[in-house]
């Protein structure tokens, strides 16, 4: 039996997403991530040899992710990475997949510590994979940072993407410039916390394993969606 072409199993597992009710654009390149992971090519190799017979290993768990994903897996807990502001992030089941929006949270810390008042000190609240904290620290070497969250199972995710990047040095004590993910905030007593103020000290909260001291939330603050 000849082998097969890498183009022809390539569209055969995009026809079956959109078969699966995937919009076609996105199950092309879903296809092209999927198959990309799993032969370790980037986009450039893929082009090149795409007419070319596959390798034998790589229809068996090629297939088998393309029908996770047709049962609508996130392609980013299938391969287990996620970019986001230009960074590759480990990604499981245990944190959400960082979204391009989120990125304008970044951004907002970023001009807060430019700020001739900034003490640049940072608090990333249900920092999650860690990607707002990591994305600002890999930008402002000299901000200090503290990433907190409840969940032990992310804030380990958090962790390895913190080593990942080599930002682990830069945990510290909070505050003041606070972060969270859109659509999360602060409500105080009912009201909206204004964005960057901080947060008075008072209880405890678990932090990331890499950064060493405990962050703290006022009684009356809640913060999530």
């Amino acid at each position: 039996m000849p082998a097969a072409v890498l183009h022809d199993v390539l569209s055969a597992a995009a026809r079956r997403l959109r078969d699966a009710g995937l919009d076609a654009a996105d199950a092309g390149a879903d296809v092209e991530v999927l198959a990309r992971h799993v032969l370790g090519w980037d986009r450039a190799r893929l082009l090149v040899h795409r007419r070319e017979d596959v390798p034998a290993s790589f229809v068996e768990p090629f297939t088998a992710l393309v029908d996770r994903r047709a049962d609508r897996v996130p392609v980013a807990y299938l391969t287990g990475t996620r970019e986001f502001y230009g960074l590759d992030f480990e990604v499981t089941p245990d944190v959400l997949i960082p979204r391009p929006e989120t990125e304008l949270a970044v951004e907002a810390a970023l001009e807060a510590l430019a700020s001739p008042e900034s003490s640049g000190r940072v608090v990333d609240v249900g920092t999650g994979s860690g990607c707002i904290a990591v994305a600002i620290a890999v930008t402002r070497r000299d901000a200090t940072i503290l990433a907190i969250d409840r969940s032990p199972a992310a804030l380990a995710v958090a962790a390895r993407n913190v080593r990942r990047h080599g930002v682990a040095g830069q945990g510290r004590q909070p505050s003041e410039c606070l972060c969270s993910p859109p659509p999360h905030c602060c409500r105080h007593r009912g009201s909206r916390r204004p964005a960057g103020e901080s947060i008075p000290r008072r209880r405890s909260a678990t932090t990331c394993p890499s950064l060493p001291r405990p962050a703290v939330l006022n009684s009356h603050c809640r913060c999530g969606p």
